[in-house]
């Protein structure tokens, strides 16, 4: 079965505007309408209508105020690649061009396009990390077809959040709610420019809470901090980085990604909560990076079995480890322990957790309600400084900061098995900068076996290559890809 999760990124934009209408509603209303045994209503036009009818143009006017409210707020935004960016060569075709003095072919601009929500009258814009990523220019079109040059506060990839500023003053902005308050069954308008249908208002509900995306693009699922909305409300491609709105006219959420097998809507779709973007947007704008909280304890989902052996019965998650000097081996956590709850949330899953760790600031107290041994306890730690770099480190992992872009993995015998191989060789891709020279041409779960002829066997073997290439004068690399051995070249084509 093939499924798949899209990023509402779109190429190709219309300038008319489309809006939905909710026929449900007004479906039972004439429905209703049908029965004449049933008491009925006037209007000060003095038409009779019938009460069901009444509460769906009650609904339709609610929609309709938000809609007018909020949509100039939502902008359109168009991401620029420039051309002279890093190209792969094959090595035959550069020496057949060489040798006949032909021309290299040179890179073309590209653009992709998506949706974002002023939240500022001096126009500070929320939108998607993934709109946005790797792009040389930023404009923002408003709806009333006002165009500004965009500059990047800042992004996190860890949330797909980015911040960009727009240079005006008394611009439209929309409100952020308190997303916390958000509740299964809730009425919604999500607010976008799907297929550059610029300021389209879709209905519906929020079907869910906590969600995360199945494989979802990017980095491992272990450093995302999903905790998404599921709406049905419809949502394309070119919705991405707009408005989850509820019916007091709030942003409650950013709409994010689908999940799809033709690639467009079927009735399900993810947005990022308001409160987790306002927090990345606030970080971003006053220290130019997101600062999370860290602990130094691994933890999973508690399942039946584990309960029953530990005593414990309701939602927690179970600690499986404690890092030395940690901040919560310094406070008394122990592997074993059961937390139940953080600063007075109730914890049930991994990612909740885990997110409620990284949204404490360093240095400021984490209280936890832990299960021990039959007894209930509370501990208090003193939140770290989630270091990316150094716990990847710790993994094994390279990251991404170098001359290709990518960031690697020791090759282990499950990782070997995965690509056909007979024994570990190599280094393998875990993800690639979409800005990077490799970005198009090395993709996640590749394997790098040479650089410029030199036999890659580990990462220090990786590590030391690193140092010594330059993109400018040009990197040959032999990879594994699909099953399949390649050459690739890179250079920068400046």
């Amino acid at each position: 079965m093939d499924r798949r999760v899209h990023r509402g990124r779109r190429s190709g934009s219309m300038s008319f505007v489309a809006m939905t209408a909710l026929s449900l509603a007004l479906f039972a209303g004439t429905k209703a309408l049908a029965d004449d045994a049933k008491p009925s209503l006037s209007t000060s036009a003095g038409q009779d209508i019938e009460p069901s009818l009444k509460l769906a143009t009650e609904l339709s006017s609610a929609f309709q105020r938000v809609a007018k409210d909020v949509t100039p707020a939502v902008v359109h935004i168009t991401a620029q690649k420039n051309p002279g960016r890093t190209m792969a060569v094959d090595p035959r075709e550069q020496e057949f061009r060489r040798f006949f003095g032909m021309p290299f072919a040179q890179p073309q601009p590209a653009s992709s396009f998506g949706s974002g929500i002023i939240v500022s009258t001096d126009g500070y814009i929320l939108t998607n990390n993934h709109v946005i990523e790797g792009a040389d220019e930023l404009r923002v079109t408003m709806a009333n077809d006002r165009q500004f040059e965009a500059t990047l506060i800042g992004r996190d990839p860890e949330t797909d959040v980015a911040v960009l500023k727009i240079e005006g003053t008394s611009l439209p902005f929309a409100k952020l709610g308190n997303s916390d308050q958000v509740g299964v069954g809730e009425w919604v308008l999500a607010i976008g420019n799907p297929f550059g249908l610029n300021q389209t208002v879709t209905a519906g509900i929020i079907s869910a809470k906590g969600r995360s995306l199945p494989n979802g693009p990017g980095s491992s699922r272990d450093n995302r901090y999903d905790d998404f909305f599921q709406t049905d409300a419809a949502i394309n491609p070119g919705n991405s980085g707009g408005a989850l709105v509820n019916l007091k006219g709030e942003v409650i959420g950013m709409n994010t990604a689908i999940f799809s097998r033709s690639g467009g809507y079927m009735g399900i779709g993810f947005a990022v909560p308001a409160n987790m973007a306002s927090a990345v947007m606030e970080s971003l704008r006053s220290t130019g990076e997101v600062q999370r909280g860290w602990l130094g304890v691994g933890f999973q989902n508690l399942d039946e079995k584990t309960s029953a052996s530990l005593g414990f019965s309701g939602d927690g998650v179970v600690v499986t480890n404690v890092m030395s000097d940690g901040p919560a081996s310094k406070a008394g956590l122990q592997a074993e322990d059961v937390i139940v709850a953080v600063n007075g949330r109730p914890i049930s899953s991994e990612s909740q957790l885990r997110i409620a760790i990284a949204s404490v600031l360093p240095g400021r107290p984490v209280a936890m309600d832990v299960f021990r041994a039959g007894k209930r306890m509370a501990i208090t730690a003193t939140a770290g400084k989630r270091d990316e770099r150094a716990i990847q480190a710790a993994a094994g992992v390279v990251s991404a900061d170098n001359e290709l872009g990518v960031a690697v993995v020791p090759m282990t015998d499950e990782l070997a098995e995965a690509a056909g191989l007979r024994k570990p060789v190599g280094v393998m891709v875990k993800a690639v900068n979409a800005s990077s020279p490799g970005a198009g041409f090395i993709r996640a779960g590749d394997v790098i076996l040479r650089i410029d002829g030199v036999e890659i066997k580990s990462i220090d073997d990786f590590t030391q290559a690193m140092k010594a290439v330059s993109v400018r004068r040009g990197v040959r690399l032999i990879t594994l890809s699909q099953g399949q051995q390649r050459m690739i070249t890179l250079r920068n084509g400046r």
